[in-house]
């Protein structure tokens, strides 16, 4: 049987221990097995990191949209200032409303928490893969710190200057 194979071009399995390259073939193939596994372990682990960063951003986005309704209730809070400069006489007797520094202090600074973080992953974005959109997500990061940060001075700034941003503190001379 083996010669009619023979005779037909085919080729002839001898039995596989017999095979001399046997011990070769199978040390290959555990190598591959292990690199493969480790190759699996290591996509895992990026996985997980990965995984762990975006939980971390939707910690700060949180810290961020905080940050958005306190802006909101301090900006609700001096727009009633306004109405009440306008029309004194129906708010004779009200309470004064609440100093807004406080307030607007701690907001820009939970945005320059979060802010920092967002820069610090779009800078290490950049160092990973230093694409043309990684440095302007980097710059553009950075510029918005800048801002956030030239933001909260100016209320430290004012706040020493005895600026409050109370409107009823303002005396128009007209009036």
């Amino acid at each position: 049987m083996d010669e009619e194979n023979k005779e037909k071009g085919k080729v002839v399995v001898t039995e596989y221990r017999n095979f001399p390259g046997r011990k070769r073939i199978q040390e290959q193939a555990r190598q591959d097995e292990i690199r493969a596994r480790a190759e699996a372990e290591a996509q895992r682990q990026e996985l997980i990191a990965q995984i762990r960063q975006y939980d971390k951003v939707m910690d700060y986005l949180v810290w961020v949209i905080a940050a958005i309704i306190l802006n909101r209730y301090t900006i609700g809070i001096a727009r009633e200032q306004l109405v009440r400069t306008l029309c004194p006489e129906q708010y004779e007797g009200c309470p004064p409303l609440k100093d807004t520094w406080c307030m607007r202090l701690f907001s820009n600074l939970l945005l320059l928490y979060s802010l920092s973080f967002f820069y610090c992953l779009a800078y290490q974005n950049n160092e990973a893969n230093p694409s043309c959109s990684a440095q302007r997500a980097s710059w553009g990061g950075l510029l918005v710190l800048v801002s956030t940060f030239l933001a909260f001075t100016n209320i430290i700034t004012e706040r020493m200057q005895g600026d409050t941003g109370n409107i009823e503190a303002i005396e128009d001379p007209e009036l």
